[in-house]
C-alpha cells in the first residue's frame, strides 16, 4: 500500500508523481475515492478498502473500479410517501406500509413473496440480508 496523508477534515489524500491527487472520502459513515472526477463504483467500510481500490484503479490500470458520476447517496432513505428507499448493485429496494398496518419490502419494484413486517426496520433488515452494502 503506497503512503495516505489524513487532511484536517478526515479525508485521505496521496499525490501521484504527476501531482495529480487520489482522494478516499467518508460520507454518510461510507468510504469512496476519486481521482479526476471519476468516483470509485463501489463504498466501502473503511478508508484502507477504499485506498486499495483507488490504488487499483489509478496505480495498477483498472479504470473500471472508477465511474465519471457522483457517488449515490448510501443508506435507507425515507420517502415522502413514508416508506424508504435505498439503491444497490444497480438495483433499488423499497419498504411501505400496507392498509393493513403490516410493512412490506420490493426489490427492484417486485415484493418479496409472503414477507410481511410488524415494523419498517425489520423490513430494511431483510433488505440489507439479501442485498449487503460492502459486496466488494
Amino acid at each position: 500500500m503506497i503512503d495516505w496523508h489524513e487532511t484536517r477534515n478526515g479525508s485521505f489524500v496521496h499525490e501521484l508523481e504527476t501531482g495529480d491527487l487520489m482522494t478516499v472520502f467518508e460520507r454518510d459513515g461510507w468510504w469512496s475515492g476519486v481521482h479526476n472526477n471519476c468516483f470509485t463504483v463501489e463504498k466501502f467500510k473503511s478508508p484502507e478498502k477504499a485506498q486499495t481500490v483507488m490504488e487499483r484503479a489509478v496505480i495498477d490500470g483498472e479504470p473500471g473500479l472508477l465511474a465519471r458520476h457522483r457517488p449515490r447517496p448510501q443508506g435507507w432513505r425515507e420517502t415522502k410517501k413514508g416508506g424508504f428507499h435505498c439503491m444497490r448493485r444497480g438495483g433499488s429496494m423499497t419498504v411501505n406500509k400496507a392498509t393493513s398496518g403490516y410493512w412490506y419490502l420490493l426489490v427492484d419494484q417486485s415484493p418479496v413473496k409472503n414477507k410481511w413486517f410488524a415494523t419498517p426496520n425489520d423490513a430494511m433488515a431483510e433488505g440489507d440480508r439479501r442485498i449487503p452494502w460492502d459486496w466488494g
